[in-house]
């Protein structure tokens, strides 16, 4: 099921992309063509914003500047194993993300305080390409950081700002940043350092559906969407091309996933039949034993229903108890009864079905898998493709033949003894 869907999923973002490709059209960003309006068109040139981005937090600002974000590491307490003496071992570590130190073995003598402050990001709300303003969704993919030292000049009124908030807390300023706790170079447990990194003005290139002056995603009539994005120049046909070739990729873990799924599952699937061939018969007095678990089973549900009646407490928990015990034998009666008839049922094609086992190993059962695995996704891709879905075909029966050879290569070969060799002898040797 889940490689139909990732397959029919490829395939659409496939024909999608084609579609798309065949209607887009390459635009100017310096102007605004109404000729366009609802067109898919694409576009390359300068994301800017004319913004100022600001974090309240420590009162730094900056400007035409697409995103600032706040990173913030605690120095705290990191847990691991060692398998090798079987103990658990500690460490001191710079991390952003809080690490629970209620889940450690010994978590009074490493305990990780709350982070005063955590990480942060602030995002320009309008950001354009020339006359073209970018939709949310493109804004979100422009993440190239780097780096944004804070100027030393502003830290004695940030100093006065964050002791406003924090009276108890110190704050330095370190390595273009902040640090938080008594000293930088003697951190403790709990103390923060802080920096900025910020998205600055850059190249990017997009393909989606111009409304207005706004850049947004198109409606496919067929269903999905397209709203393309890349860094750097790209011309309509590269952008194309680079996200034809993702759509394949990205496909790639579930098709490995799936094509095993179908492989563990035909082993399954043998194991159990083979089971079924030697599950033991049908005794007589199962179906006896299975009346008597009814009969037990409706008679604790009677008193159940009385001791609940009359409120005897004591007289419904042995109830319960009686309940349950004979409601699980009686289900393990009636599997049993189940899967005797079923073995039944196979034992009268049983040579058939041991002929079958036996024929099968792994490298056969692989090849049956990667067989079925390329005719599924030559019936899903065929309609698209039709050459593509004819080859994958033609591979899968091709490989059918290899089923007897990989049956003989773990065929074991007859023992046979060698006959002894008996030479006549022509000296005779004389009496003495």
């Amino acid at each position: 099921m889940s490689l139909s869907c990732n397959e029919t999923y490829t395939v659409q973002r496939a024909i999608n992309l084609a579609e798309s490709e065949n209607i887009a059209q390459s635009i100017k960003p310096y102007y605004v063509d109404k000729f366009k309006e609802g067109k898919l068109v694409h576009l390359t040139g300068t994301a800017t914003t004319d913004e100022s981005l600001t974090d309240d937090t420590f009162n730094l600002t900056v400007i035409d500047r697409i995103k600032l974000k706040r990173v913030v590491e605690m120095y705290q307490w990191k847990e691991s194993y060692n398998y090798l003496d079987f103990v658990y071992q500690y460490e001191k570590v710079w991390a952003e993300q809080h690490i629970d130190s209620s889940e450690f073995d010994t978590p009074k003598k490493h305990h990780n305080p709350k982070m005063l402050l955590g990480g942060k990001t602030v995002v320009a709300q309008q950001v354009a390409v020339e006359k073209f303003t970018l939709s949310a969704a493109i804004v979100e993919k422009i993440a190239h950081y780097q780096s944004q030292p804070v100027p030393k000049k502003i830290f004695k009124p940030t100093q006065k700002h964050f002791n406003a908030q924090f009276p108890d807390k110190k704050i330095h300023f370190y390595d273009g940043g902040y640090y938080i706790g008594e000293s930088p170079i003697f951190p403790k447990i709990g103390d923060l350092r802080i920096r900025y990194e910020v998205v600055p003005a850059q190249t990017i290139s997009v393909v989606a559906k111009q409304q207005t002056s706004r850049l947004v995603a198109y409606q496919i009539q067929g269903g999905g969407e397209i709203e393309l994005f890349e860094y750097g120049n790209m011309t309509q046909k590269e952008m194309f091309l680079k996200n034809r070739v993702s759509n394949l990729f990205n496909a790639l873990p579930l098709r490995v996933i799936g094509f095993f799924t179908l492989f563990l599952g035909f082993y399954m699937a043998l194991a159990v039949l083979n089971q079924l061939l030697n599950f033991p018969p049908l005794l007589d007095s199962t179906t006896e034993q299975a009346k008597w678990a009814l009969f037990v089973t409706i008679i604790a549900l009677l008193i159940f229903m009385i001791a609940k009646k009359f409120g005897f407490k004591w007289l419904g928990i042995i109830a319960i108890i009686l309940l349950e015990e004979s409601f699980l034998y009686l289900t393990l009666l009636l599997l049993y009864m189940f899967y005797s008839l079923l073995a039944n049922k196979l034992s009268n094609f049983n040579e058939f079905l041991e002929s079958l086992l036996k024929g099968i190993n792994w490298i056969s059962l692989m090849i049956i898998t990667t067989s079925l695995f390329l005719i599924l996704i030559a019936f899903i891709w065929i309609d698209y493709l039709p050459k593509f879905g004819m080859v994958l075909i033609v591979i899968a029966l091709a490989l059918l033949p290899f089923l007897k050879s990989a049956h003989n290569l773990f065929e074991k070969p007859p023992l046979e003894l060698p006959e002894p060799m008996l030479v006549q002898e022509t000296n005779v040797p004389k009496k003495i």
